[in-house]
């Protein structure tokens, strides 16, 4: 090659070069290929409308029509819902989706019958649409299915066009499911639809169990679809959020129970004669899978359908009230509390208000706010146990856990009882009680129930494995049987629902008496209501919405309105009372027994608790607790006083302060002490049993200078267990620790001569009854490991001037009985005890 033509063919070939480069420049795009293409994806990614029709208040929205032709079963069912105009109008393009997944005959359940579609078609024409579409995607070849089916005849007959399933009709749409976030579907049909009917065959299904009109909806998917089997009720439950139809028809006329979704033989096929048509897929599917004989309480794509859909208020505020009360019960803690209303569930409580005034004869501040629950309940019912009370929500939620029943066993344990009496009879007993001065609610109250047994057991073996509650590790006596008796109550729902709540909740006995004058309730349309007790599913009340309700007994959860597939139960403002059974059933005469022995409880149970002259010197109460006959007029057994307690010295009480003080708070000197400084158990109590008491009073500081420091006890020696006093053992734990200034325990120096003849010299402490303000800190401090050397009795707190340690004297109070720290020493009694020296 010569020299002149190699030059010209490597500028041409550096020309080309440039141009391919600027040309490169020009058209390059810096999203890179993975970007470019998600971007062409989000372009083309459609959105389906909603199809729905806005439809009247109080209009039928499920309607169930039973008989031998197929064809007319769907004009009733349609007719029911107000006819095919309430839902298609002149002018219209509308899609009929049937279920067409098999090349079956139509007599083997497998598919939907033609009858049905036919009729339905035709239906929408004579309503004025422009033109209906009938569109599937099967699973076997398109126009076999169509053809084996009967389902192309049938469309052609009544004059609707048949759509196949073109790989061009395909497109993604977003779903934003809980399994399907965008995905490819049929969507020509449905761009093209004004509105959407779906018709269903009820069937038996292998891998979910049923078949029905919810899973219709998987007929318009496109793509690897079978690889969604692996998570099939995901899936299910993302279609009723997929696409919102206009109507669906489930057609269980012939329904296949077994083998499915094929079948293949007629023997699986069982004659049912019914068809369901409504707006609700859920409520369409829950009544279909009873046609296979099967409990819609376990088919799990319906839960997840229903969870979902939702916008249920009342599942919204119950999961809002329980976690208020977890949150409340977590900063009842010395380090948290930072003046939240941890007593706010107690104080709404009206049993407690009403109780409380019944003994005292007042109403203790903040109690008023049980008329904020009084005002509604006379306005809609018992609605508190459903939808605020925690421990009708735990209740609640574990039946719905465990429950395991097929619906007819359902049906059966939600119908009343008369066992469910008891409850009036138990709050009229505590009432009897309450008036006659001893206060018995807490035991039974369910507010007061559960905080004891989050306190006592709950949070403490919560905290064992975490240590997440407590600084350190908090015991209470008896907390298992405080923690068994929560698992019995709970526990019970698997043999009654709600049992605490139907046979011994006082609290719902009261709310109960008062919602006989509720304004708004359940009320039933007999003209309506069929009697198939579906309403009874889900009773949680056992109210009989199915029969006259007994309002006293409606928890106003709704699920009968739910489940009525007639729609002959709703919500209304003063319906007939003609209905209903307005007032509790109780027996008269056992009222009264129960009341008579309410009554005994007071002198029989004041009697055992020794509060007077004999009282028990173990019972010590915190500070700032009111007089012992007070005392346990007031005090609810709520432990919320137990619960803040930064020590663990607060213990629930057994039989220390007799029957009438069982659950009442203790002081167990063991298990801690009273911090000087805290106040946080007047700060808690609802009750006024523990009075709010500042630092500066519980001190005696400032103002209440002249009263002295607020004392719980006095500290006493046991001389034969101290080590100084009886073992000649050198110790001085109790006063290092002793908090007053100055020491309520002091020492003197003395010289021995041991066993071994040597002279010893020792530190023997002293207590100072009048400095002594019995927190305890030296009986737990105390080294002697079992019945502790120094310990603390109730005598001489400043509560109770009866329980005086010290005798009248000149000066000071005079009476030296106020135990108030005057500074007076006249009047000390130094009693000898034998071989001991003064006391």
């Amino acid at each position: 090659m010569e020299r002149r033509e190699f030059l010209r063919r490597a500028g041409l070939t550096g020309l080309a070069m440039a141009g391919a480069a600027g040309g490169a420049v020009w058209l390059h795009d810096s999203r890179g290929g993975d970007q470019y293409f998600r971007d062409q994806q989000a372009a083309q990614v459609r959105k389906l409308p909603s199809y729905r029709v806005e439809r009247p208040a109080g209009a039928v929205e499920l309607a169930i029509a039973r008989g031998s032709d197929a064809g007319q079963l769907a004009r009733a069912a349609i007719g029911a819902l107000g006819g095919i105009e309430a839902f298609v109008k002149k002018g219209e393009v509308v899609l009929l989706k049937p279920n067409v997944a098999f090349d079956r005959a139509p007599l083997l359940g497998a598919t939907t019958r033609p009858e049905v579609l036919k009729a339905v078609a035709a239906l929408c024409l004579e309503a004025g649409a422009r033109q209906v579409l009938v569109a599937d995607n099967p699973i076997n070849q398109p126009e076999g299915c169509f053809f084996k089916s009967g389902l192309q005849q049938a469309a052609a007959e009544a004059g609707a066009e048949l759509v196949l399933p073109k790989a061009s009709a395909f497109e993604p749409v977003q779903i934003d499911g809980e399994v399907l976030g965008t995905w490819p579907m049929f969507y020509s049909p449905l761009a093209r639809a004004d509105k959407v009917i779906g018709i269903a065959p009820c069937k038996d299904h292998n891998l979910c169990s049923g078949s029905m009109s919810m899973k219709n909806w998987y007929g318009m998917l496109g793509g690897r679809r079978n690889q969604f089997h692996q998570r099939i009720h995901g899936i299910v439950s993302d279609f009723p959020h997929m696409i919102k139809p206009t109507l669906v028809l489930l057609d269980a006329t012939r329904v296949l129970m077994r083998n499915g979704p094929t079948g293949g033989s007629l023997g699986d096929v069982a004659e049912r004669g019914t068809l369901i048509a409504g707006t609700d897929m859920v409520a369409v599917d829950t009544c279909g899978y009873t046609l296979l004989d099967r409990d819609p309480a376990r088919l799990e794509y319906l839960h997840r359908a229903e969870a979902r859909g939702l916008g249920s208020v009342r599942l919204v505020s119950q999961i809002f009230f329980i976690s208020l009360f977890l949150f409340f019960c977590f900063v009842a803690h010395f380090g948290y509390l930072k003046g939240y209303p941890v007593s706010l569930f107690l104080e709404v409580d009206p049993l407690v208000g009403v109780a409380t005034a019944l003994t005292t004869h007042t109403v203790y501040q903040n109690l008023i706010w049980g008329l904020v629950l009084l005002l509604p309940t006379l306005l809609l019912g018992r609605f508190f146990c459903n939808w605020v009370c925690p421990y009708g929500i735990l209740h609640q939620f574990t039946g719905w856990l465990f429950n395991r029943q097929g619906i007819t066993e359902n049906i059966e344990s939600n119908r009343y009882r008369k066992l469910y009496a008891l409850k009036y009879y138990i709050l009229f007993g505590m009432l009897a009680a309450a008036l006659l001065g001893s206060l018995q609610i807490g035991l039974l109250d369910p507010i007061c129930l559960l905080f004891r047994s989050f306190t006592v057991a709950v949070l403490p073996l919560f905290d064992m494995p975490t240590e997440w509650i407590y600084v350190r590790p908090h015991t209470h006596q008896l907390a298992w049987v405080v923690g068994f008796l929560l698992l019995f109550l709970v526990g019970m729902n698997l043999a009654i629902p709600r049992f605490f709540c139907r046979v011994l909740c006082p609290l719902g006995a009261a709310l109960g008496l008062l919602s006989r004058f509720s304004l708004w309730r359940i009320h039933r349309d007999s003209q309506k209501c069929v009697d198939c007790d579906l309403c009874l599913q889900r009773c949680e009340g056992a109210s009989d919405p199915h029969t006259n309700l007994r309002k006293s007994e409606c928890f106003v959860c709704f699920n009968c309105i739910d489940d009525c597939p007639h729609d002959a139960l709703s919500f209304e403002f003063l319906p007939d009372a003609r209905g209903e059974v307005s007032r509790p059933q109780f027996d008269g005469r056992r009222t009264a027994v129960a009341a008579v022995i309410g009554a005994l409880v007071f002198p029989f149970s004041r009697g055992s608790g020794d509060v007077g002259k004999n009282f028990k010197k173990e019972v010590i109460r915190p500070p700032g607790s009111v007089a012992e006959p007070e005392f346990l007029e007031r005090c609810i057994k709520c432990d919320q006083c137990i619960r803040v307690c930064p020590t663990n010295v607060l213990q629930p009480a057994l039989l220390q302060a007799g029957l009438e003080g069982i659950w009442t708070p203790i002081m167990n000197m063991r298990t801690g002490y009273c911090e000087l400084n805290c106040t946080l158990c007047g700060e808690v109590c609802p009750t006024g049993a523990i009075q709010k008491t500042s630092i500066a009073q519980k001190l005696g500081l400032g103002e209440f200078s002249d009263l002295g420091p607020v004392k719980v006890g006095t500290a006493f020696y046991d001389r034969g267990r101290c080590l100084p006093w009886a073992m000649d053992t050198p110790c001085v734990v109790c006063e290092e620790v002793c908090p007053t200034s100055p020491k309520a325990i002091y020492s003197r120096e003395v010289e021995i001569t041991d066993r071994w003849g040597q002279q010893v010299k020792l530190t023997r402490p002293y207590v100072d009854p009048e400095a002594c303000i019995g927190c305890g800190i030296c009986e737990h401090e105390c080294p002697v490991a079992d019945l502790r050397a120094i310990r603390v009795s109730a005598v001489g707190e400043t509560r109770s001037k009866e329980r005086s340690l010290l005798l009248g004297a000149v000066g000071g109070c005079g009476s030296g009985s106020c135990g108030s720290g005057c500074g007076s020493k006249k009047g000390l009694l130094e009693i000898e005890a034998p071989g001991q020296g003064p006391a």
